[in-house]
Order: C-alpha cells, then sequence, then structure tokens
C-alpha cells in the first residue's frame, strides 16, 4: 500500500512542480503584459501629442498661407506688373499693392512691426517702379492724342487716373496732353482758315473774309465745336465730372491752355475785321455776336480763360 502512495505521491510532486512553473509563467506574462501595458499608454500618449502638434502645424500652415495671400504678391500678380502689354490685371495688382499697405499700417499697431516694415518696404519697392512704367507708358501713348480724330483708350484713361497719387507725373501727364493737343488744335485751326475740310468742304473760313460778320461768325462757331469737343476729350482722360471737383479743374485748366493757342490768331483776324472800319451797325452786331460767344465759351474756359479775356 505505501509503494501504491508513493508513486501517487510523485506523481503529485510532479504535478505540484508543473503547477509552479506555471505560475511563474504566469506572473512572468503578467509582468510582460505590465509592460506592454505600460509601454503602449506611453506610446497613445505620444501618438496622442504628435495628431495634437500635427493638427496645430497644419493650422499653423494655414494661417502662414492665409498671411502670404494677405500680405504679399503671387508670382502671377509680380508678372502682372511686368508684363508687355499693360492689361488690365496690372491695375488689380497696383489696387492690390495699395490694400496690402493699408493693412501693413494696421499691423505696425500690433506687436509684428518688424514685419509690417518689411513687407511694407517691399510694396513701396513695387509700387514705385509699377508707377514709373506706367508713366512711361502713358507718355508713349499720349503721343496719339496729337491725330485730329482720337479714339481714347479706356486702358490709357484708367493709367492717367491711377496716377493721380503721384500728383508731379500726373502734372507731368496732364501737361503732355495740353501741349500735343495744343499743336494739334493750332494746325487744325490753321486748316480750317485756309484749306477748309476734306475735299474743299466747308470751304475755308478765309474765303469769306471781305464779309466780317460772316466771317467772325465761321471761326467763332469753328472755335466753340472744337472747344466742345476737347473738353469731353479731356473729362474722358482725367475722370468725370461727378463727385469730384478736382477733375473738374484738371480738364478745365488743360483746356484754357489749350486753347491759349487760338489768341495770337484769332486776335490778328480781329484787328484786321476792325482796321477795315466797319459801319456802325455792323461794328454794333460784331460786339453783340463776340459777346455771345464770349459768354458762352466762359462757361466752359471760365471767366479767367486767355481766350475769353481777349
Amino acid at each position: 500500500f505505501m509503494e501504491a502512495l508513493r508513486g501517487v505521491q510523485d506523481q503529485l510532486d510532479c504535478v505540484q512542480g508543473d503547477v509552479v512553473e506555471l505560475k511563474e509563467s504566469c506572473q512572468a506574462i503578467g509582468r510582460r503584459l505590465g509592460e506592454a501595458r505600460s509601454t503602449t499608454q506611453q506610446l497613445m500618449r505620444e501618438t496622442q501629442q504628435l495628431t495634437q502638434k500635427h493638427h496645430e502645424t497644419i493650422v499653423e500652415a494655414r494661417i502662414v498661407e492665409a498671411f502670404l495671400d494677405r500680405f504679399q504678391l503671387s508670382h502671377e500678380e509680380v508678372c502682372a506688373l511686368k508684363m508687355e502689354p499693360l492689361t488690365d490685371a496690372f491695375f488689380d495688382v497696383l489696387k492690390r499693392i495699395q490694400g496690402i499697405q493699408t493693412d501693413c499700417r494696421t499691423l505696425l499697431q500690433t506687436q509684428h512691426q518688424r514685419a509690417g516694415l518689411e513687407i511694407l518696404d517691399s510694396m513701396t519697392m513695387f509700387q514705385e517702379t509699377a508707377y514709373e512704367r506706367l508713366f512711361r507708358w502713358v507718355q508713349n501713348e499720349i503721343q496719339g492724342l496729337y491725330d485730329d480724330h482720337v479714339e481714347v483708350r479706356v486702358l490709357l484713361c484708367r493709367a492717367i487716373r491711377a496716377l493721380r497719387d503721384r500728383p508731379v507725373l500726373f502734372k507731368h501727364c496732364t501737361d503732355e496732353v495740353a501741349r500735343y493737343r495744343r499743336d494739334s488744335l493750332l494746325l487744325r485751326f490753321l486748316n480750317a482758315l485756309t484749306r477748309g475740310g476734306p475735299g474743299g468742304m466747308p470751304r475755308p473760313i478765309e474765303v469769306h473774309a471781305h464779309d466780317p460778320l460772316r466771317y467772325v461768325s465761321d471761326m467763332l462757331a469753328w472755335i466753340h465745336q472744337a472747344m466742345a469737343s476737347e473738353r469731353e476729350l479731356l473729362i474722358s482722360l482725367f475722370g468725370t465730372v461727378s463727385g469730384d471737383e478736382d477733375k473738374v479743374n484738371d480738364a478745365d485748366v488743360q483746356l484754357d491752355s489749350i486753347f491759349e493757342v487760338l489768341v495770337t490768331p484769332f486776335h490778328a483776324r480781329i484787328d484786321q475785321v476792325l482796321q477795315s472800319q466797319p459801319g456802325l451797325v455792323l461794328s454794333y452786331r460784331l460786339a453783340n455776336m463776340l459777346e455771345f460767344y464770349t459768354h458762352t465759351m466762359g462757361g466752359l474756359l471760365g471767366t479767367n480763360g486767355a481766350l475769353t479775356e481777349m
């Protein structure tokens, strides 16, 4: 019986050994699971942190992109400032530069003053280069205003008005316009006096030099018609009358400057008529006619115009 129990005891010892080993294995597995859990939690925390940083980086990238879009010119916009020939896109970029400069002045009132100053300097360089190019382009286009029949390009009108922000350049352009139109007006007036219209129609005004009333009337009518046309041209170039008194003054000042060139030839012909010693009735009619046109032209030139004061 003891021998039989000894066999059982041996088997129980083996089982106990196996249980001990199994326990140790379970404990080892438990420790490894704990370590894995700790490592996993650390990885999860790091993953969450990286995800948060990634999100923050995306937000910062969007902010930087929005900042650059607002405060810098794109490659296409820079090309538009240099593109030949001049297009509407040029003026759109010029207007955008002015908007960026306004935003930069607001930026200077914050803690980002350095960035504001750098951007403002950059935009100022772009702007000055653009105005210099615009000025040269306008000067070249103005040369076409010498022709008798001028079709004013919308782009030229827009360019001249854009130069208002540079008074010196704008004044030079308006003076150049007046110079070309002055030379053209004098030539047209002399042709109307001596050659007449195309094909001889209408006939030269000086054909009626023997008839003082008709002679003076035709000259005044021609001048008045030319004056209305010139003023319309100047208004289209320098801007409309509504809402801006400076634009009216620009047109009126240059109109007076243009028609000043007719003072000498017209005055000489009036003197010629008076030297013929017309009768009292004819002199009275001439005086009334001159007074009428002086009043009519005064509405365009002003009472202090060189032509109306003669």
